[in-house]
């Protein structure tokens, strides 16, 4: 009987409480999908209040970010670059207010070069890369956009820190109806002399060990940031973006053979026109941006401490680019997307890199793509289509 009575009270429905209706379910509604944003989701979006850290930079904030491995050859100042999921540094994409930083031939970015006071917004894919972002990239893409003004606002911050470490920030905006304006400056220095311990060459004689100080390990740098936007009439907008940076480093050597005067410098910029065109017809925004990216290097060794042979290299590199973008929404569950762009690059070595030689490359892209929602299996399909092609000429050759 026991038993009986046990097995009809596990079967039975459990009771609702007398003032909770059993047959009403409260669910949240979900939000609308925008198809034109949701269909290629960033794996990472880090916002303003992720980049207000001091004392943080680039490498090391996408260095915590999970799929994401940074590679640095040194200290903060040091070349950094970006592997996801395993793949190689130069099969990443990175791109700053859509201008891709990647040689045209390939190549990995430097993310040491890319200060972070003067960034709002990063996005990271770790598979397919959006049309919208630019060329395709085997291991994902990095999007960088630069701090725009949200009205009128004014931050100065500075710091100190061990080995002569400092950094300062600062940026202006000032937003109005038609007009914006922003103005951002972040430095960056270090003295970098740690104490360690010198085997004076030999491993297993402890009586020539010494104390010393790191030498010629400092750095400076300065990142620079100039943006307006200009609203010329309904839905017609205007930008102009100028991104510096500058860099003066020591190149300290290896522990065992310090040098004195091995330095690196660079200088590089980056302009921007960008013309947007946005809810024309109420389904179609347009995009084309014209840029012109500058940059400059040079490697000083007047003692041949670091290279076989004294002397150094002076290295310039410019490259002009136009890029269109059309994104049509003809109906809330389909979009359609178009990309034409064109880039030319130019590298001039002076000094031991003449070894080298002068050359150019020519790069053209093109492609198409269609979003289709499928409400009923909560689904997305998007069927795309790219060409790219790249020509190179240098040194008496050509490829294509």
């Amino acid at each position: 009987m026991h038993a009986l009575l046990l097995a009809l009270l596990l079967a039975a429905p459990p009771q609702a409480p007398a003032d909770e209706d059993p047959g009403v379910v409260i669910q949240a509604p979900r939000p609308p999908l925008d198809l034109k944003h949701d269909k290629a989701a960033a794996g990472v979006v880090l916002l303003p209040e992720d980049l207000d850290d001091p004392g943080e930079t680039l490498p090391a904030l996408l260095d915590q970010q999970a799929g994401v491995r940074v590679t640095r050859l040194g200290g903060p100042a040091a070349y950094s670059t970006l592997s996801i999921r395993g793949s190689s540094g130069d099969q990443v994409l990175v791109v700053l207010d859509g201008i891709p930083l990647n040689a045209a031939a390939g190549g990995a970015v430097d993310l040491s070069r890319l200060p972070l006071g003067n960034l709002e917004r990063i996005e990271v894919y770790r598979g397919a890369v959006p049309l919208r972002i630019g060329a395709s990239a085997i291991g994902g893409a990095v999007s960088l956009s630069t701090r725009r003004a949200r009205g009128r606002e004014l931050s100065i911050s500075a710091g100190t820190g061990a080995f002569g470490a400092r950094e300062a920030r600062g940026f202006f905006g000032e937003r109005r109806r038609r007009w914006d304006l922003s103005l951002g400056l972040d430095y960056a220095g270090w003295e970098g002399d740690f104490p360690y311990l010198h085997d004076g060459g030999t491993r297993f004689d402890p009586e020539d060990d010494r104390r010393r100080r790191r030498r010629n390990n400092r750095a400076d740098q300065l990142g620079a940031l100039a943006r307006g936007g200009l609203r010329l009439a309904e839905g017609w907008r205007l930008e102009a973006v100028d991104w510096f940076f500058w860099r003066d480093q020591g190149i300290p050597g290896l522990g065992q053979f310090e040098t004195r005067r091995a330095a690196y410098g660079a200088v590089e910029n980056l302009s921007a026109l960008d013309l947007r065109g946005e809810g024309l017809a109420g389904r179609i925004d347009w995009r084309t941006t014209a840029s012109l990216r500058w940059a400059h290097t040079r490697f000083s060794d007047p003692l041949g401490e670091v290279g076989l042979a004294g002397g150094g290299t002076d290295d310039t590199t410019w490259s002009p680019g136009v890029r269109s973008h059309l994104t049509a929404t003809p109906l809330r569950w389909w979009s359609l997307e178009a990309v034409a762009g064109y880039r030319y690059e130019r590298f001039e070595p002076r000094g031991a890199s003449l070894a080298a030689g002068a050359s150019e490359r020519h790069r053209a892209e093109g492609g198409l793509e269609t979003a289709l929602h499928v409400p009923a299996a909560d689904l997305i399909l998007i069927p795309s289509v790219r060409l790219e092609h790249m020509q190179s000429q240098g040194a008496g050759a050509s490829a294509a």
